[in-house]
């Protein structure tokens, strides 16, 4: 069924779109993949909370697709995000964050000066659980505060999910108390209505799905390949130290595999260009021979052999990528020479042997 058009949605732009065959993998991009400095656009802000909400449904088996992901521009009058679903339905996403106004104008202050010495100024510090309460608190004036706006959406959405990002003055003291945080949650507003089809919640690097339904579920993206890579890498590389099979991420490590292997065979294709740019320059122009062109000679041999001698397949795939990489340096070539191409051999003159001598050197080109 197709998708209505993003058109339709004064002061809307489309940010993703997903179709029933997509991973998310290939098609969230970098949207929000950055954490943002305190000060950076309130776009960015909404973006990386997106980010972990999508990547949450997805992981639970909860992300509706096909879909379109609308963004709000400065001109809309409605919430963060339009979600544009099958049969020409909308729901929305509101983003906002939890905490006091004076603890984010204090981290606003503390990022610009780069004062990461003074602490915040508070009574007599914290006392026995006040910081899981501090959190809880915010948590709950936020819902309020963005409870009150809902209405002035349903013109646009009929239905509309609240996003929350905790940065409370006291989540930083609660990083094993995520659990109590959400009991306590659950009880303080047991029966109260928000208007919002389902609230989430962002607590360190855990999602709350659904945080006060009948089925709320907590994914943990601490370790996932989308949110934390570096992260991600370490997780995989124990589970395959400790052969924990059901604990690897299968596609995506094959995916990575294979970018290795292409990374490194751009990266020697690289170097050759190189290589063969300045030994043609070499030949071409003696009178202007440098002890920079020599420099040059040197690292980009030197560089490929060490990534020959990391990956010795590689060296079977040289003869292709000289076929490939002869005719752009021969550009180049001509380019920060201005010599006519008929000045430079039609085809490659140095052998895999002479490319790869350190004390080869082409004779001068008549």
């Amino acid at each position: 069924m197709a998708l209505a058009s993003p058109a339709t949605v004064e002061g809307y732009q489309e940010r993703l779109r997903f179709r029933k065959s997509d991973r998310i993998e290939d098609a969230i991009g970098v949207l929000g993949q950055f954490v943002p400095a305190t000060g950076r656009p309130q776009q960015a802000r909404e973006d990386f909370c997106l980010r972990r909400l999508l990547v949450g449904l997805a992981r639970s088996g909860r992300l509706p697709m096909p879909m379109t992901v609308l963004g709000a521009g400065t001109s809309a009058v409605g919430p963060d995000f339009i979600w544009r679903l099958e049969g020409a339905r909308s729901h929305g996403v509101e983003v906002t964050s939890a905490g006091s106004r004076d603890w984010h104008a204090w981290n606003s202050w503390s990022a610009a000066t780069g004062n990461d010495v003074d602490l915040y100024p508070s009574e007599d510090g914290y006392v026995d659980d006040q910081p899981l309460r501090m959190v809880v608190d915010d948590i709950i004036a936020a819902i309020d505060r963005k409870s009150g706006k809902f209405e002035r959406y349903r013109a646009i959405v009929p239905t509309c999910d609240l996003l929350i990002y905790e940065t409370s003055e006291g989540g930083i003291f609660i990083d094993r108390e995520h659990d109590a945080v959400r009991r306590l949650l659950r009880h303080r507003l047991a029966g109260r209505e928000s208007g919002f089809s389902a609230i989430h919640l962002i607590l360190g690097e855990e999602l709350t799905i659904d945080l006060l339904g009948s089925m709320p579920e907590v994914v943990d993206l601490s370790e996932d390949y989308l949110i934390d890579f570096s992260a991600w890498c370490r997780a995989q590389a124990r589970a395959l130290r400790e052969n924990r099979t059901n604990a690897l991420d299968f596609h995506n490590l094959a995916e990575e595999i294979e970018s290795m292997g292409r990374r490194d065979r751009r990266a020697v294709a690289s170097h050759l260009r190189n290589l063969l740019v300045h030994l043609l320059k070499y030949q071409i122009q003696p009178e202007r021979r440098t002890r920079s062109w020599l420099s040059s000679i040197i690292n980009a041999r030197e560089e490929i052999k060490d990534l020959i001698q990391e990956s010795p397949s590689m060296a079977r795939e040289i003869p292709e990528m000289i076929q490939e990489e002869f005719e752009r340096a021969k550009r180049l070539a001509t380019v920060q020479t201005g010599r006519s191409a008929t000045d430079f051999p039609a085809q490659c003159p140095y052998t895999i042997p002479q490319l790869l001598d350190d004390d080869y050197l082409p004779e001068d080109r008549a």
